[in-house]
């Protein structure tokens, strides 16, 4: 067994899954490249009501994503952020299911975000580098969600998401 092992060329890599936990859920780290363009493959598990977002990496590291929702249902939510686009600092949304077996390609000008309707399996694959200097977290508009129906107040967000720049604020910026 040990002359097998052995006989596995250098440039192969082993890697290890980067697992991490919180009180939200768990998100898996699967892949990363460290090629100059840099994909990264993830799976997250979020309880229901958990809100990841709105996630956004400024030039020069903007990051593309393709998400797939693994088992139950989220509101996929993406904000405009080009200031070119006639479409900058909209909102848009789309409830997500496992069983519609769809992949989703968020280019790199969205803010992205998502809350649990149940308790969820994602996966995603990101596209660019991950910079903690260029990520930027934005709240969704005042009462977005009490719009819909939901009480905010049952969700549950990292600390990252709790302190994001309210969308008002930054928008009023611009």
């Amino acid at each position: 067994m040990q002359d097998l092992i052995r006989m596995f060329p250098q440039d192969i890599k082993v890697l290890k899954i980067q697992n991490f936990t919180d009180r939200r859920g768990s998100l898996s780290i699967i892949f990363e490249s460290d090629e100059p363009q840099v994909i990264a493959l993830k799976k997250s598990q979020s309880k229901k009501y958990v809100f990841r977002g709105m996630h956004f990496q400024r030039d020069p590291f903007p990051q593309k994503k393709v998400i797939q929702v693994l088992s139950g249902t989220i509101i996929d939510i993406v904000i405009n952020m080009d200031i070119n686009s006639v479409d900058y600092g909209r909102v848009f949304e789309r409830i997500i299911k496992a069983e519609d077996d769809e992949l989703f390609y968020i280019p790199g000008y969205y803010a992205h975000g998502f809350l649990a309707l149940t308790d969820v399996e994602f996966q995603y694959i990101t596209l660019g580098k991950y910079s903690y200097e260029s990520e930027l977290s934005i709240s969704l508009p005042s009462n977005y969600f009490e719009s819909k129906g939901l009480s905010s107040t049952e969700f549950i967000l990292s600390d990252k998401d709790a302190a994001a720049i309210s969308y008002e604020n930054y928008f009023s910026k611009v």
